[in-house]
């Protein structure tokens, strides 16, 4: 009888367990699709009641009273705009890139962050070493200097 409810015990533990180690990898998984309630397929307007919440969700952010949003939908339109904000810094740069890759993209962003730096803006630069892992050493080099 004692062994029989031990057994008992020990599969209870280990369903547990087993759905707590289910919940620990699923923990902070990115939502991958954001629809209306009245299920159109599409994210909210940045006008609807419903944008504020859903963008919360969807970024895990919380915004705050006073901002202002821009939609930019790609890279053709968040770039341009990406280097304006970075030129235009006056006091402190703070970026976290997850992806970058040597070429175009990396170059501009290497020089208008040297710039920033000779014009006396404290610049922080956070690279995932994963997304980024094909920077050179060499470029990564000529950031810190």
């Amino acid at each position: 009888m004692v062994r029989k409810l031990g057994r008992w015990v020990l599969r209870l533990l280990l369903v547990l367990f087993a759905f707590i180690g289910l919940e620990y990898t699923t923990r902070g998984t990115p939502v991958s699709r954001v629809s209306q309630i009245t299920g159109q397929g599409a994210p909210p307007a940045a006008s609807d009641s419903l944008f504020e919440r859903t963008m919360e969700l969807f970024t895990g952010t919380t915004l705050e009273p006073g901002n202002h949003v821009e939609v930019l939908a790609n890279g053709d339109e968040t770039y341009p705009r990406l280097w304006s904000d970075l030129r235009s810094a006056r006091q402190s740069i703070t970026i976290q890139m997850y992806y970058c890759k040597p070429g175009r993209m990396a170059d501009t962003l290497a020089a208008i962050l040297s710039d920033r730096a000779r014009a006396g803006v404290r610049v922080l630069f956070l690279h995932d070493a994963f997304g980024s892992q094909d920077l050179t050493e060499g470029y990564l080099d000529s950031l810190r200097a």
